[in-house]
């Protein structure tokens, strides 16, 4: 037997200005030991580990997968950045190995999966903050968590309302319900109320990011390590990121890696990988890789380790 125990959670390296400074900022995660008490399956090193889900997490699996298969050169690792739901339907389906996955997986997921002969394993790998953005025209710099809600959800509609001009606020918003960042943002930060009637939404963060980039007065959101992984991609994009306040009495807050870390950025999602508890040798070598290695893989691209609390 070979258990996996261990644990990794997410830093940030600082960027200026609209670049951002870096996320998945690492916090201390316990993970529990997990002992299994019948043999792995035989592993068929010509088959491929296939991980889907979560967009938000594929800049960090991405590092991972890499060094793994350079280390490993019969190993395949085959990475589809799908969003959380559709990665966690795979892995239940047998369509994948492992999940990514930017939110919790529900008990009526684990329930089908386990229908389907599937013993759903977790580990809580990382922790990203969630950056809002705008288009650079927008006069606005700071926003409340209130009224993020109140853009989100309709009850502001123009930014002649939060201190900007007076113009009709464009949403932009990861699809929810196959995004866990859209799950966030509906079920967690509005308490479930729905989006904005003609909210726009993306099936990806690069989307996401060039519609609102191309839209005068338009606002979005992303974990901050996608957002950043296709800012290198698209420098020059016209976009803003814009600083917190708790509420109205409250300063603004910067999203950076000491905050997200300290938790005074008040935006965070916690990262998951999910696999089935009898997956074969190649799937636990890759999950027990990933512990082993993953602080100083994903130190060169912003993350390290944080002792488990």
């Amino acid at each position: 037997m070979n258990p996996v125990a261990g644990d990794i959670a997410g830093a940030a390296s600082t960027r200026e200005e609209h670049t951002v400074k870096q996320g998945m900022a690492g916090i201390g995660v316990a993970l529990i030991a997990l002992a299994f008490l019948a043999p792995w399956a035989q592993a068929d090193e010509t088959q491929p580990i296939r991980i889907y889900g979560s967009t938000g997490m594929s800049p960090w699996v991405e590092q991972i997968r890499g060094a793994y298969m350079k280390q490993s050169s019969a190993a395949h690792v085959a990475l589809m950045p799908t969003g959380t739901m559709k990665g966690i339907q795979a892995l239940s389906d047998g369509n994948a190995e492992i999940a990514m996955a930017s939110r919790p997986i529900r008990e009526e997921e684990r329930k089908t999966a386990q229908d389907k002969g599937i013993q759903i394993r977790e580990l809580r790998v990382g922790v990203d903050g969630i950056v809002f953005f705008v288009h650079r025209s927008v006069p606005v710099d700071v926003l409340s968590i209130d009224q993020i809600k109140k853009v989100f959800s309709g009850a502001c509609t123009r930014w002649g309302q939060l201190g900007g001009s007076d113009r009709d606020i464009r949403v932009n918003s990861l699809a929810y319900p196959l995004h866990g960042h859209g799950v966030w943002l509906k079920e967690d930060l509005m308490k479930g109320a729905d989006f904005r009637p003609g909210t726009d939404f993306r099936t990806s963060g690069k989307l996401l990011m060039l519609h609102c980039a191309a839209e005068e007065d338009s606002i979005g959101y992303l974990g901050l390590a996608d957002y950043n992984t296709w800012l290198k991609h698209f420098p020059t994009l016209q976009l803003k990121v814009l600083k917190i306040r708790k509420d109205d009495d409250s300063a603004a807050i910067a999203i950076t890696e000491a905050n997200i870390r300290d938790r005074s950025y008040p935006f965070t999602l916690p990262y998951y990988l999910y696999y089935d508890a009898n997956a074969d040798e190649r799937v636990k070598n890759f999950v027990q890789f990933c512990l082993d290695h993953g602080d100083k893989l994903i130190g060169q691209a912003a993350m390290h380790r944080a002792r488990a609390q």
